[in-house]
């Protein structure tokens, strides 16, 4: 089995539920270490020792909420203080909202705009460049917020 330092490390958000979860599972199955952000502190601490226990990996968690400008710097930051070298990005947090566009707060719609769009643009810089000068592009970008999106302007469309 490889050593944990030398082992492919996959840095995953919105890993506590759903999809981000799933993928947290098949990555561990892997051997990749991994960094794990979310919102949710306690349930991260739990995965962390579950995953440590099950996996024998390298499990790092940051409780970031995505939402907040600057979490995607303050991430990129703390992984670099920790010197953990992200192999594999999975944007896979977001948030996403149904009924009209008209009535929608606008700090929920900056929220929303923050965490599929900018929180994710900007993770994808800080660490693809990286990725790049090691010649090991491995970038997998999952917006699931997409599919909720073409659903509310569906939904919208169909009700006028």
């Amino acid at each position: 089995m490889n050593n944990n330092k030398t082992r492919k490390t996959a840095l995953i958000t919105g890993a506590t539920k759903g999809i981000g979860y799933e993928l947290t599972k098949l990555f561990a199955g892997d051997s990749y270490n991994l960094v794990l952000v979310a919102r949710n502190k306690v349930r991260l601490e739990e995965m962390q020792e579950d995953l440590n226990k099950k996996h024998n990996i390298n499990v790092t968690i940051i409780a970031k909420d995505l939402s907040v400008p600057n979490a995607a710097l303050e991430i990129f930051r703390e992984t670099i203080k920790k010197q953990i070298v992200v192999d594999v990005l999975v944007n896979n947090a977001g948030i996403g909202d149904f009924g009209l566009f008209n009535n929608k707060k606008l700090l929920k719609l900056s929220q929303i705009m923050q965490i599929n769009i900018v929180s994710l643009t900007e993770l994808t810089k800080f660490y693809l460049k990286g990725m790049v000068y090691r010649k090991e592009i491995f970038s997998k970008n999952l917006n699931m917020t997409e599919n909720a999106a073409s659903k509310e302007i569906s939904n919208y469309l169909n009700s006028n």
